[in-house]
C-alpha cells in the first residue's frame, strides 16, 4: 500500500504541475491555481480513503464505508461551491482532479504490466 501510495502521490504532482503550467501558459494563474485546488482535492480525498481502509472493522465495515463517502463527496462539493463562489476554473479543478485519477490509472497499467511479466 505505501509503494503505491508513494508512486499515486509523485505521479499526481507531475502530472498537475504539468497541467498547471499549461494551463497558466494558454489561460492565466486562475486556471493554474484551480487545477492545483483539483489535484489537492483528489490527494485528500484519496488519503481519506487509505486511512479508511486502513481502520475498517469487520462489524461496522459498510457502515465505516458508507460515512466516508459521504465525507469525501460532501468535501469535493463544497470545494467545488467555494471555487465557484470564487470565480475560479470549475473546469480547472476537474482537469486537476482528473490528474489524480490518471496517476491511478498510471498505477494500475504499470502494475498489470508488472504482473504479467512475472507470470511470462
Amino acid at each position: 500500500m505505501q509503494k503505491m501510495t508513494d508512486f499515486v502521490v509523485r505521479t499526481s504532482l507531475l502530472f498537475g504541475i504539468v497541467a498547471a503550467l499549461i494551463g497558466w501558459v494558454f489561460f492565466d494563474g486562475k486556471v493554474a491555481c484551480s487545477i492545483g485546488i483539483g489535484l489537492g482535492m483528489g490527494l485528500l480525498g484519496y488519503c481519506s480513503i487509505v486511512r479508511l481502509t486502513q481502520s475498517l472493522s469487520m462489524e461496522d465495515g459498510k457502515a465505516q464505508g458508507q460515512k466516508g463517502y459521504v465525507v469525501r463527496y460532501t468535501m469535493y462539493g463544497l470545494i467545488l461551491v467555494i471555487c465557484a463562489w470564487m470565480h475560479l476554473s470549475i473546469l480547472g479543478v476537474l482537469v486537476g482532479f482528473l490528474m489524480h485519477k490518471a496517476s491511478l490509472l498510471a498505477y494500475a497499467q504499470i502494475d498489470k504490466e508488472d504482473h504479467h511479466g512475472r507470470a511470462s
